[in-house]
C-alpha cells in the first residue's frame, strides 16, 4: 500500500469519547509528495549557484502536481505544502534561469560595443591605443603616458607595433575608414573559460570585392573597483576552420 494514496481507513468511523461511534468524524489523508514538493521547493534556492541545479525546482512541481491530483473531502494533508511548494519551485527557477541569460545578454551586448569602437579606433590610425586595449588592464600604461615616445624607444613595443602596422587587416580597415559600416554577421558566442568571461564577436562590412569579416575575440576582467574590464585577445580576419571529413 502506497504511503502517499488516499487510504480507505481515512473513510472509516471512529469512536468519540462522549457519543460512541461517529461516522462523520473522518481523517484526512497525508499525502507526503506534498511535504516532498515543499523541501524540494526550498532546496530550489540552489538553482541560483549554478544553472545544472534546475533539475531540483523541476523534481518539485512534479512532486507538487502529484500532490494536487483531485481528491474528495476531506482536504488532505500536505495540499497546502504543494501549493506553497511549486510557488517557491517556479520562483527560484525562474530566477536561476533568468539570471544566467540576462547576463550572458549584457555582456554580449558590452562586447559588440567594445569591438566596434576598437575597430573605429584601429580605422582612425590610432595604433598605440590599439595595442594598448590587447593588454589587460592592469598591464596598460597609464594617460599621462607619451605612448609615441615609448614605442618609439622600447624594442619590444617597438617590434609589436611594426607587426601591426604591417598587418593587412590594419590597412583594410583604414583605408575602409571610421564611418564604414559593420554589421553583427552572426549571434555573439559568451562563453566562460579559466574563471573569466569570453565574447567572441564577428563584424562584416560589404567592401568592393564582397563582404569582408572580422573576427573580435575579447577577455574580461573585473578590476580593483569592480568594473569589467575588456581587452582584444584575438584580431584578425574571420577564416572559416578547416575540418577533416575523416580521421585516421
Amino acid at each position: 500500500m502506497s504511503i502517499d494514496s488516499d487510504s480507505n481507513l481515512s473513510a472509516m468511523t471512529t469512536m468519540s469519547a462522549e457519543a460512541g461511534f461517529d461516522g462523520s468524524d473522518i481523517q484526512a489523508p497525508i499525502r507526503i509528495s506534498g511535504f516532498l514538493c515543499l523541501i524540494l521547493g526550498l532546496a530550489s534556492v540552489g538553482s541560483f549557484l549554478a544553472i545544472g541545479m534546475l533539475f531540483i525546482p523541476f523534481f518539485a512541481i512534479a512532486f507538487g502536481l502529484y500532490a494536487l491530483r483531485r481528491y474528495s473531502p476531506p482536504k488532505p494533508v500536505g495540499v497546502t505544502a504543494a501549493y506553497l511548494g511549486v510557488l517557491l519551485a517556479v520562483g527560484f527557477g525562474a530566477f536561476g534561469l533568468g539570471v544566467p541569460l540576462f547576463k550572458k545578454h549584457t555582456l554580449g551586448s558590452q562586447a559588440e560595443q567594445f569591438a566596434r569602437d576598437y575597430i573605429k579606433l584601429v580605422s582612425m590610425g590610432h595604433d598605440y591605443y590599439a595595442l594598448e586595449l590587447q593588454k589587460e588592464h592592469f598591464n596598460r600604461f597609464l594617460r599621462s603616458m607619451p605612448l609615441e615616445e615609448h614605442y618609439a624607444s622600447n624594442e619590444v613595443s617597438k617590434r609589436a607595433l611594426e607587426d601591426f602596422r604591417q598587418d593587412g587587416l590594419r590597412d583594410l580597415l583604414v583605408a575602409a575608414g571610421p564611418d564604414a559600416e559593420w554589421e553583427l554577421d552572426r549571434p555573439i558566442r559568451v562563453f566562460h573559460s579559466y574563471g573569466r568571461d569570453n565574447a567572441d564577436v564577428v563584424l562584416s562590412n560589404e567592401g568592393p570585392t564582397g563582404a569582408r569579416l572580422i573576427r573580435v575575440l575579447l577577455e574580461s576582467n573585473v578590476s580593483e573597483a569592480g568594473d569589467l574590464q575588456w581587452h582584444v585577445k584575438v584580431f584578425q580576419q574571420y577564416r572559416e576552420r578547416i575540418v577533416a571529413e575523416t580521421v585516421m
